[in-house]
């Protein structure tokens, strides 16, 4: 089973197999920092290594304004080369 603790992440346990992943951060339009980045890789790493426990995986964005408005500019700022 998928677990259900992620940083920038939310999972719902549909019905018949179907697994909602939600990219939680609508405070900044669903923007990808590193953090959220990583909860993708390791959500999606754990989703294959459960594959026949699931059927569809149906990705969104949380809150009402955007999907996923790209990087994280104020992170990407803070970083080196």
């Amino acid at each position: 089973m998928l677990k259900d603790e992620y940083k920038h992440l939310t999972i719902g346990h549909g019905d018949n197999g179907v697994i909602v992943v939600t990219i939680n951060r609508p405070e900044v339009s669903n923007a990808f920092n590193t953090q959220a980045g990583i909860d993708l890789k390791n959500c999606f790493s754990a989703l294959v290594d459960h594959a026949r426990d699931y059927r569809c995986v149906i990705l969104t964005g949380a809150g009402d304004k955007a999907f996923c408005a790209g990087a994280d500019l104020k992170e990407r700022n803070s970083l080196t080369d």
